[in-house]
C-alpha cells in the first residue's frame, strides 16, 4: 500500500491529509488552469474546479473535492476593482517594450549603433 505522506524539497515530510500538502494540491490546481484563476473583473463568484476523484491520504479513501471545498471554500465573493490611491513602484505612462523603444542602425564601417529613444546614440565598442 504504501506511505501517505510526502518528502518536500526542504527535506520535511508532511501527511497526504495535512493542510499542507492540501494547499499545495489546491495551488497546483489554480495555477495550472486558467479557469480556475481569479478574475477580479468578474462580478461571478470564484469558482475553482477540482477533478472529481476519489483520494488515498492517510485517513483513508476521501473525495479530492468535497475535501478541499470544505476546507478552503468554494464561490468565492471578490472583492470589486478598485483604482490605487497613490501611483505604483514601476507605474509609469512609458512605452516599456524593447522592440519599440531600441532600434538597432547599421553604419558604413560594419559597427552597429543602438539608437534609445529619448535620442541618445550608443555605439558599442570592441
Amino acid at each position: 500500500m504504501g506511505s501517505h505522506s510526502h518528502s518536500l524539497v526542504n527535506g520535511i515530510t508532511v501527511p497526504s491529509s495535512s493542510d499542507l500538502a492540501a494547499r499545495l494540491l489546491r495551488t497546483f490546481f489554480i495555477a495550472t488552469n486558467p479557469a480556475n484563476w481569479q478574475n477580479y473583473a468578474s462580478s461571478n463568484p470564484w469558482h475553482i474546479t477540482y477533478p472529481n476523484v476519489d483520494v488515498r491520504v492517510d485517513i483513508g479513501v476521501v473525495n479530492l473535492p468535497a475535501v478541499l471545498n470544505a476546507r478552503y471554500g468554494n464561490d468565492i465573493h471578490l472583492a470589486p476593482l478598485q483604482n490605487p490611491s497613490a501611483q505604483a513602484v514601476g507605474d509609469n505612462n512609458g512605452d516599456t517594450r524593447t522592440d519599440a523603444v531600441m532600434e538597432l542602425a547599421p553604419l558604413a564601417t560594419g559597427v552597429q549603433r543602438v539608437w534609445i529613444s529619448g535620442g541618445a546614440t550608443l555605439t558599442p565598442t570592441g
